[in-house]
């Protein structure tokens, strides 16, 4: 197994990975799924047929691409909740710590996406900025509400 610290979606844990002439790479990841070593999910089915060579690991990876936004039996999906300061968390109070679990917790979609784009603005700011734009909100939010009093 190999780990590989992205930019944008932190640690990302690969089962075996495929790279091709052209630079391009993806691999099949420990918690199911494939995906490009960005940490971005696989979207197209030319970059499996492109990268993995014929045999079972390309049968498995189209098979994946058919049916990933299906629920997979043998997955432990827990929900993912809106925190007060705008950002995510797991239904049980824990953070959010991996690209793939949200890949595996949401199907496709604008829900998906909003909150991918807030893990890799986790990723890229840190967490003292979120807080940072958490306290300036609250602080605006504050002022708003002074004003309708006076």
């Amino acid at each position: 197994m190999q780990t590989i610290n992205t930019k944008y979606f932190g640690p990302i844990s690969f089962v075996k990975t495929w790279a091709s002439s052209d630079g391009r790479h993806i691999g099949k990841s420990a918690k199911g799924g494939y995906v490009h070593l960005s940490g971005s999910r696989v979207s197209s089915t030319r970059d499996i047929n492109d990268l993995i060579p014929k045999g079972q690991d390309r049968e498995d990876a189209l098979e994946w691409f058919k049916n990933r936004d299906k629920p997979r039996p043998g997955i432990d999906i827990r929900a993912i909740v809106l925190t007060a300061e705008g950002g995510y968390m797991w239904e049980d109070g824990t953070e959010i710590a991996d690209a793939v679990d949200i890949y595996n917790s949401l199907p496709k979609g604008p829900q998906l996406e909003a909150v991918l784009a807030w893990f890799q603005g986790k990723k890229t700011w840190g967490k003292d900025k979120i807080k940072k734009e958490a306290q300036a909100r609250e602080a605006y939010a504050e002022k708003l509400q002074r004003k309708k009093v006076a």
